[in-house]
């Protein structure tokens, strides 16, 4: 008979922990005022997960944060199907498939980065440039070789409207500009046409180009909106 008591004695007390643990558990996971919860198993051990109001504002506000793996073919890795798109009076309002906090103005944040086994590969950067006020950039780096010192190809596009092909330590090799001025530190090559495959001047008026077959031999040639022209000047 002893036995029998100290039997259901034991199985009550494995009742009463097993109860403690999902009460304790439901309740902690359905608080209203927290967004993490504990997990109490049987043994008293306890783990952290995120309580029901994190997950319900994860959902409702379309975050999903942390380190996570997707995985697809054909499609893609990750693959937005229902239509979100929509008119808006300005893109700041509009809704979108990723949307990145920066929430310094002296940090440079990474939206995506490319690389192999071997070598990285290339990036996209945002960065306010230090103040509220300024031209954001978002900055493109390719690499160019296995090493960084090889040179990488940088390509920035400012809020500004400037766009800039830059070499590895930074100096502007490229410029273009909104009002469409070009600045080239090399040597700018204009297209090679003969006299008979040159475009018809008047559509291109002070365009520059470059002829095989011109009266004296190649030669440069510039539109005057109206006849190509060759311009007459002495050899250096």
């Amino acid at each position: 008979m002893a036995d029998d008591w100290a039997g259901l004695s034991a199985q009550l007390g494995k009742m009463q922990r097993g109860w403690y643990a999902t009460q304790g558990s439901y309740w902690s996971v359905f608080d209203p005022g927290a967004d993490t919860a504990t997990i109490i198993a049987e043994d008293g051990s306890t783990r952290q997960v995120p309580s029901w109001r994190a997950m319900t504002n994860a959902i409702n506000n379309r975050v999903i944060s942390g380190q996570m793996t997707f995985t697809g073919v054909g499609n893609g890795s990750m693959r937005q199907t229902a239509d979100i798109g929509s008119g808006f009076a300005q893109w700041r309002s509009a809704g979108s498939f990723l949307s990145l906090y920066c929430a310094r103005n002296d940090a440079a944040y990474t939206i995506w980065r490319a690389d192999s086994a071997a070598r990285y590969l290339a990036n996209c950067m945002v960065h306010a440039r230090n103040y509220d006020s300024s031209s954001a950039t978002v900055h493109f780096r390719v690499a160019n070789g296995e090493m960084a010192s090889q040179g990488d190809a940088v390509f920035e596009m400012l809020g500004d409207g400037t766009f800039t092909v830059s070499s590895p330590s930074g100096a502007q090799n490229v410029t273009l500009n909104r009002e469409g001025h070009v600045l080239a530190r090399g040597l700018i090559v204009p297209g090679a046409y003969t006299r008979a495959t040159l475009p018809a001047a008047n559509l291109w008026p002070t365009a520059v180009a470059y002829i095989t077959d011109g009266p004296a031999g190649p030669s440069h040639v510039f539109s005057n909106g109206q006849k190509w022209r060759i311009p007459t000047m002495a050899d250096l």
